[in-house]
């Protein structure tokens, strides 16, 4: 029994094991059959355990499947997971080869199960989750220092056992990689299994893990259809293109798998399809990652569970569909009610004795027979909206009992239909009577506080009277989703936004990124930070207590675009709010008409305003429970019906001048506040004028300005955006403004015969500057404060971080540009204003950055900005703190210090989103106790570990021939925007730069960019242009890739040599080689590795450009009397230096392996220096502590590859070595491998151990060099060389050690005199020789040259030099003579021999 790795050794099955577990490879064993062999199963007796095995048995018949076979042993053994089948051992014995696992494929493979109706839709999920967490555990488990890419990926290498779990098998074509370079290409031919193979290999010469994310995208589209990836006599042969095609035509519903068209709805399809669609369409980046589809899948997968178990346990509630199209006349618009935007509305009779007996769960008896009932059957869409509001309040309806919240009836799952039948409300809902004059006549203002008790009272039960603990908050607080029964009393009749708080929750919030709610009504905060409280639900409780006291819905035109609540709020700090409540209610009358206008009771009607105005307090703190509320409502209550004098009420006046006093009294409390405080800033009026008196402050200060010719009529704005219709809307802000686009005709009143159209945005805020928004306009009448700006037309940048389509515009350029504009902009406002001002944003972010038609960068908001004093000392403001909460500065936040660095560290985070492409309150940046984008990136930067957190779409940009060559961000443009991103968002702000300094800064990271060398493409003309077209007096050479020709580049000011190597593309041969040496020239830089100038991809062109070294190759010289032993010395520590930098990872955990050493591919230049060339072999690979080799079909140059290789397809770094090895003796021998096998019959390795062996050292020595080599200088050569050739690689040396080995030698030859004097004769000779043959030297130098080699030599042997033309000619045979008579000579100090 044998194996060439070790780690292996405790893998190992004898034969005769596998023979008995499987009756001697029974043909009745046999379970499947494959490319490799056949399949069997069988019982093994291991560890004392009888296990089920599945043996795949190598077929020696077929020849070959050894590299496959060792690859998949090599990936089992190291794999461990619960979808990834479990591997027993391993059989490598009298040439039989067998691998053996655990026999887990009880339900066979997917592939027999696609067209199966019994596999369900629920089972599919279980399978397509399995999977895509093996997939994820391949790719990115970070237990270990590589990832796995599958590479055939299908419904056959996926088995399922008895539980229908899926096991991941099939790893025979499997790579290995860093998981720092898994977005990079491997380069390969395309490989798998057809209809599941990426096409994007074809195009970009390799794979990547995204390469298994497309075949698996065809597996998802296999489980839908229930059909195989290709059909050979299909007219759709192939799966993919078909599924992509009925995706983009919205008829994916077609192909679907009939059985499974009644266990899905319409938004699950789409859910489904979208993941799916995502990982086969397009280009790589296009797709889904790994884990972004594990999450999909699992939460998908998940809801599906949910919902089923949801409606198993509701099973005593269902009703038959049949029942209720029969009560609705099949749904008959004679009962449809109302209609919303997920469901609609119906009223009918129900006889529940008919159908399955249903309790209601109020009184837990059985209902009546006919029963009047609503029917809510929800629309088929394909968004969430409809599916997940009926789950989601099927889940609520039946954790709540409440007499006022709607009680559920019943339910109907059948087919894509699903119905909630509940109990009636007669009187409709509020939202009804509300703005009906008549109808609020019969809600006195008493019955109006009983309804706002009977909702409080449903929201104080929901928030904080459930059983075990739980707590619902609404979301959808509205006077729309409040029906009223006969007797007007009030319930909550809608949970479809409903969340549960999680119970002993640290602050009970919830953080969320889908925001939900209905406008006019949504938590301003909640909306803005998506920080989702009970609170939230008190302030939409708030709109509707405002609403009932108005007598208006709160989106009523008369409030315009404000609301309701703007007017509310405004008009209660003018002390004007008796101006919008409802006239009804003041104006009420009892039974006989005699008795005059009682209205409300004033104390009754003050703490209802006064908790009114409190429930809808901006921010959530500020806000009263609703024990609180329900308190101060049912006091309010008592006032009005306790009041025993009804006749002699106060009258309205009255009441509002108690109103009036109120209002004044607050507002004097507010400025005694502000006083006591002493922070009087009067450019916060400016900021945020949504005060009647900072209205009047403001429209002062715009008229001191004399901005009067920017004025522009409100009705002329009200024109140009339909009086701001949502068509014209294009963003609105939680503050309290929006942001409309329109075409207005704008009168400029310093030129009044100019009339120009300007597309413009309506919004609250501006200053001048390039890079701030321009102000062409304003408006302030009533209550409507209006800014007009010229238009940013590419939208808001926050708009691209969050659209993975839209975030591929921005370039790394493009993202550096529009943080240089950002950047010069708060330069301008903090140092470059007119008369010494500087204005403080407080609110950069990259919702308030617009961006125009060229992807220029302006601010477009100022709503919390600030002036700071001139002439202050320490240029700082104590201010109350304000901003968003991931953005502010955290200093300024806990001290109200306020200073220009507090917008820099605004902008530290908002360089962060931009590198990271994800907003900083995004929820990946919360998780375990994270606080936000700067403190994980603080932190990353700190650990070394921020690259992570790169957008991936940056590093992932390609160029025009989409083959992946690390472009993106230049190195030196991303380390010094790191670094100053890093710096503005220091924790104080005394550490933090200015913004001339990131200004700087940045431009310096752009100006790297644009100044990239690393990727030095040329174009096929210049290149014609520097060979004169291949011309053929250029040509120097030539191999099996195709031609090498020199030329004459264009270097500065002068010209350089350069060599073109053209690949010939007549047989489709050398592209991957082509990539292969392209990527790892641009990414592998060294002195001892040839450089690489340029590269032409172009027309079917291939070349790439070398530096030219002049001396050509290193196979030439070995026989070379001229290339002395230091010489050869130094050539052998450049190239083992060169080799040490590859082996070394270049600090990158990829290492490189040449697989091609020999003295044909090491390059010198004039001065001997060598370079290592030819990498079209070479492989980067993910080389680590857990895997230290590579499986791989052998190649390279007979005669150098390592046999360990050759024989097995184990490729490791000691492969290099012994190759090396080989050189090392070539340049030892003075002759190549190839003509010691031409003379002795076999090559070089073979040669040496023979004489080795024999103890004939000395023969292998040069001998024109062998008496210049010093003894110790040969052993310590000898002997690292021998160690190099050694055939157990783990007895070969590193890289590191025959460096230090190979300077150690020349160490002990430089310290010698002989080798001195010899190493001068033979140099001075050769050059010498070098002068007479070019005739490039004066006489008198080629004197100088001759006197000194005769000083050296001592001896006038002029018999043996002539003279001709005053020149000296020395003979070969003078040279050595001299050189034996220096070692006589100096015979006294050294003793000269050779072992």
């Amino acid at each position: 029994m044998t194996t060439t790795i070790p780690k292996f050794a405790h893998l190992q099955i004898p034969l005769e094991d596998v023979v008995k577990a499987t009756a001697n490879f029974h043909h009745d064993n046999i379970i499947g059959r494959g490319g490799l062999g056949h399949v069997y199963k069988g019982q093994l007796q291991r560890s004392g355990e009888l296990i089920t095995i599945s043996a795949l048995r190598l077929d020696r018949k077929k020849g070959g499947g050894v590299v496959e076979f060792w690859t998949e042993v090599s990936m089992l053994s190291d794999l461990k997971h619960p979808n990834i089948v479990s591997m027993v051992g391993f059989c490598d014995e009298e040439h039989e080869k067998i691998i053996v696992t655990t026999y887990e494929a009880k339900n066979g493979s997917l592939k027999e199960h696609l067209s199966n109706p019994n596999l369900t839709w629920t089972q599919r999920l279980k399978i397509c989750v399995g999977v895509a967490r093996a997939l994820s555990y391949l790719h990115y488990d970070e237990g270990r220092g590589y990832g796995v890419i599958h590479l055939n990926i299908n419904s056959s290498t996926i088995l399922l056992d008895e539980n229908w779990e899926p096991k991941l098998s099939g790893f025979k074509v499997s790579i290995k990689q860093s998981l720092n370079r898994m977005n990079q290409v491997i380069l390969s031919e395309p490989i798998g299994t057809i209809g599941y193979v990426d096409p994007e290999i074809e195009k970009t010469k390799g794979v990547t893990y995204k390469s298994d994310i497309y075949s698996f995208g065809v597996v998802l589209f296999e489980i839908l259809c229930g059909r195989k990836a290709f059909v050979p006599n299909d007219a759709n042969r192939l799966l993919a293109p078909l599924a992509i095609h009925q995706c983009e035509k919205k008829m994916l519903k077609e192909i679907i798998h009939p059985a499974l068209r009644n266990q899905m709805s319409p938004h699950s399809l789409k859910r489904y399809s979208k993941v799916a669609y995502s990982c086969i369409n397009g280009e790589r980046t296009n797709r889904m990652d790994t884990n972004n589809i594990v999450s999909e899948l699992e939460d998908f997968q998940l809801q599906q569970v949910q919902r089923l178990n949801l409606i198993e346990n509701l099973k005593h509630l269902k009703i038959h569909l049949s029942d209720i199209k029969l009560a609705t006349d099949d749904f008959s618009d004679t009962y449809k009610i109302g209609v919303t935007a997920y469901c609609n509305l119906y009223r009918a009779t129900f006889d529940f004795e008919k159908t399955s007996p249903i309790e209601a769960m109020n009184k837990g008896e059985p209902l009546k027979r006919h029963n009047i009932v609503l029917i809510k059957r929800i629309l088929s869409r394909d968004d969430e909206q409809g599916e997940g509001a009926f789950f989601t309040e099927l889940d609520m309806l039946t954790s709540v009992k409440h007499h006022n919240i709607i009680t559920l009836l019943g339910i109907c799952v059948e087919g894509s239909e699903m119905i909630l039948v509940t109990e009636n409300v007669s009187n409709r809902c509020l939202g009804d009577h509300l703005g009906n004059v008549n109808d609020m006549r019969i809600l006195t203002w008493e019955k109006r506080l009983k309804i706002c008790i009977d909702v409080a009272h449903a929201l104080k039960y929901l928030h904080s009277e459930m059983e075990a603990q739980k707590m619902i908050i609404n979301r959808d607080i509205k006077s729309d989703n409040i029906g009223l029964d006969e007797n007007l009393r009030a319930k909550i009749v809608e949970f479809g936004l409903s969340v549960f708080l999680p119970p002993n929750q640290n602050g009970e919030a919830l953080h969320l990124t889908n925001i939900a709610g209905t406008n006019y009504y949504i938590d301003p905060e909640y909306e803005k930070s998506g920080t989702l409280k009970r609170e939230s639900d008190v302030y939409s409780f708030g709109i509707v207590l405002f609403e009932i006291l108005c007598g208006r819905p709160a989106y009523d035109p008369i409030y315009h675009k404000e609301g309701l609540v703007s007017v509310a709020r405004q008009s209660y700090h003018t002390g004007t709010l008796e101006n919008i409540i409802d006239h009804i209610i003041m104006e009420e009358i009892g039974e006989s008409s005699f008795i005059p206008n009682k209205g409300p009771n004033k104390g009754s009607l003050e703490i209802y305003i006064e908790i009114a105005n409190r429930c809808v307090a901006a921010t959530q703190d500020e806000r009263p429970t609703m024990k609180v509320v329900v308190k101060e409502l049912e006091k309010a209550l008592f006032f009005q019906t306790s009041q025993e004098d009804r006749v002699q009420g106060p009258e309205t006046d009255h009441v509002v001048s108690k109103l009036e006093k109120t209002m004044e009294l607050q507002l004097n409390e507010e400025n005694n506040h502000e006083e006591q405080t002493q922070r009087p800033n009067t450019t916060q009026v400016i900021a945020k004028p949504n005060k009647a008196l900072e209205l009047q402050s403001t429209h002062g200060i715009l008229v001191g300005k004399n901005l009067k010719h920017l004025k522009i009529p409100l009705t002329h704005i009200q024109s140009a955006t339909h009086y701001f219709s949502n068509k014209y809307r294009i963003e609105k802000f939680s503050e309290g403004y929006a942001f409309y686009r329109a075409e207005l005709e704008h009168y400029d009143k310093e030129n009044p015969s100019s009339k120009r159209h300007n597309t413009i945005e309506i919004l609250s805020g501006g200053v001048k500057h390039p890079n701030i928004v321009t102000l062409l306009g304003f408006c302030i009448e009533a209550s409507e404060m209006i800014l007009i700006i010229d238009d940013f037309s590419n939208e808001f940048l926050d708009d691209y971080l969050g659209n993975l389509k839209d975030k591929r515009v921005l370039t790394w350029e493009k993202r550096l540009k529009i943080c240089i504009d950002v950047a010069h902009a708060l330069k301008y406002i903090h140092y470059e204003m007119e008369d010494q001002k500087t204005i403080i944003n407080r609110d950069i972010n990259c919702a308030s950055i617009g961006l125009d038609e060229n992807f220029g960068a302006k601010i477009i908001d100022f709503w919390w900005s600030i002036f700071l004093p001139p002439n202050q000392e320490d240029d700082t403001l104590y201010v109350d703190w304000i901003g968003r909460k991931f953005n502010i500065d955290p200093e300024y936040k806990k001290t109200g210090k306020l200073k220009r660095e507090s917008d820099v560290y605004g902008f530290g985070v908002f360089l962060f989103e931009i590198l990271c492409g994800r907003l900083a309150s995004h929820l990946i940046y919360l998780k375990e106790g994270d606080i936000g984008l700067a403190h994980v990136a603080r932190r990353s930067f700190s650990t070394g570990s921020l690259e992570e957190m790169i957008d991936p779409i940056i590093k992932e940009e390609i160029g025009e021939n989409k083959f992946v060559l690390n472009r993106g961000p230049n190195k030196d443009s991303l380390h010094t925007f790191i670094t100053i991103a890093h710096q503005c968002v220091a924790e104080t702000q005394d550490q933090r730069p200015t913004m001339k300094v990131v200004v700087n800064k940045l431009e310096k990271a752009l100006f790297f960019q644009n100044n990239n060398k690393d990727n030095p493409k040329m174009s096929l003309e210049d290149i014609k242009r520097v060979t004169q077209n291949f011309h053929g007096d250029n040509f120097i050479g030539g191999g099996g890739f195709g031609k090498v020709f020199k030329g004459n580049l264009q270097d500065g000011e002068g010209i350089k040599t350069i060599v073109a190597k053209r690949l010939d593309t007549r047989f489709g041969q050398g592209e991957q080689q082509f990539f292969s040496e392209l990527q790892i020239l641009l990414d592998y830089k060294h002195e001892n590795v040839i450089g690489l100038v340029g590269y032409c991809d172009e027309n079917d062109e291939k070349v790439l450009i070398y530096e030219y070294l002049s001396r050509g190759s290193l196979d030439r010289y070995l026989n070379d009397t001229s290339l002395t032993w230091v010489k050869r010395l130094n050539i052998c520590i450049d190239v083992a230096r060169a080799l040490d930098f590859l082996h070394g990872g270049v600090g990158k955990q990829a290492k490189v392996i040449h697989r091609d050493i020999k003295t044909e591919n090491i390059l010198l230049n004039n001065d001997w220096k060598a370079k290592l060339a030819d990498f079209g072999l070479s492989l980067i690979c993910s080389i680590n502590q857990e895997t230290d080799y590579i499986i791989d079909h052998a190649c390279g140059t007979r005669g150098y590859v390592d046999p360990l290789y050759r024989q097995s397809g184990f490729l490791t770094i000691e492969s290099d070595i012994y190759s090396f090895g080989v050189v090392l003796f070539e340049i030892l021998c003075g002759r190549s491998t190839f003509a010691i096998h031409k003379h002795e019959g076999h090559y070089l390795p073979d040669f040496i151990k023979n004489n080795f062996e024999e103890g004939t050292y000395a023969e292998v020595v040069f001998k024109q060099i062998r008496e210049q080599i010093v003894p110790k200088s040969l052993t310590t050569f000898q002997e690292i060389a021998y160690q190099c050739l050694h055939l157990e690689r783990e007895k070969r040396p590193t890289t590191k050690e025959v460096l230090v080995e190979l300077k150690k030698a020349l160490e002990f030859q430089s310290n010698s005199d002989v080798s001195i004097i010899e190493t001068q004769v033979v140099e001075l000779s050769s050059e010498l020789n070098d002068m007479n043959m070019t005739g490039k030297s004066e006489n008198s130098e080629i004197r100088n040259k001759e006197k000194m080699l005769l000083h050296q030599t001592d001896d006038q042997a002029e018999s043996d030099c002539y003279s001709q033309e005053d020149c000296y000619t020395f003979s070969a045979e003078y040279l050595i003579n001299k050189c034996t008579y220096m070692k006589r000579r100096l015979s006294c100090r050294y003793f000269w021999s050779v072992y």
